[in-house]
């Protein structure tokens, strides 16, 4: 197993695991909840830096983009202050803090996943299991544990229990599916691996209909 090999797998595992503690958060303790979702991100980012100390080189490698996507992770943390400072209902700076760094810290783990499989095209798969993934435990804790979101659901409606809250299981279908709209694209001429994909799509949409059925209309429909 080489280094490329360990960070795949700390990033496979870190939207399920990201998603247990989210549960662990709101059903139980916050600070607890959120240390458990943001564990394997530190882990990569600890990784990275002793793998850079070991190697003994430090090379600046970001574009724009990163500091385009910075520039945005950061005027939401902005948000946050400024809610907190406006009196927002059941906030307060221990947890205005934590929410901050569940912002960046998840980005910076990003990245370097990125620079560990630059020049690799299996880096769309790792996310594409990463977020199956996420989606599986989801369905597993809904419909066999019987769970639901312990900090935002509605009553009637498909609740994942593992997301901070109720619109995120729609937000973790429309990524899915998007990512499976290029597979699709790439792989129509297999028939056996189109349909596989094309019914994991199908899947995913009866799932956000059942989230709400006029946001997956507007999403996929029109």
């Amino acid at each position: 197993m080489n280094k490329r090999d360990i960070i795949n797998f700390l990033f496979i595992i870190s939207f399920p695991v990201y998603g247990l503690g989210t549960y662990f958060s709101a059903a139980h303790s916050p600070s607890a909840g959120y240390i458990i979702s943001i564990f394997p991100h530190v882990l990569i980012m600890l990784f990275y830096f002793i793998d850079i100390l070991y190697k003994g080189e430090f090379k600046i490698r970001l574009n724009g983009y990163y500091w385009l996507m910075l520039v945005f992770i950061l005027s939401s943390i902005l948000s946050l202050f400024i809610a907190l400072g406006k009196g927002l209902p059941e906030s307060s700076l221990i947890q205005t803090v934590t929410k901050s760094i569940l912002l960046l810290v998840p980005f910076q783990a990003f990245v370097m996943v990125l620079l560990y499989n630059e020049g690799k095209e299996n880096f769309t798969r790792l996310l594409l299991i990463s977020l199956s993934s996420l989606l599986f435990i989801n369905l597993v804790g809904y419909f066999g544990l019987g769970l639901s979101n312990a900090g935002h659901s509605i009553e009637g409606r498909l609740n994942f229990p593992f997301l901070d809250g109720f619109y995120s299981g729609a937000s973790l279908l429309a990524i899915i599916n998007l990512i499976l709209l290029h597979y699709l694209k790439r792989n129509w001429i297999y028939p056996v691996r189109a349909s596989a994909l094309g019914f994991y799509f199908i899947f995913n949409f009866v799932l956000f209909y059942m989230i709400n059925s006029r946001l997956s209309m507007l999403i996929f429909a029109l």
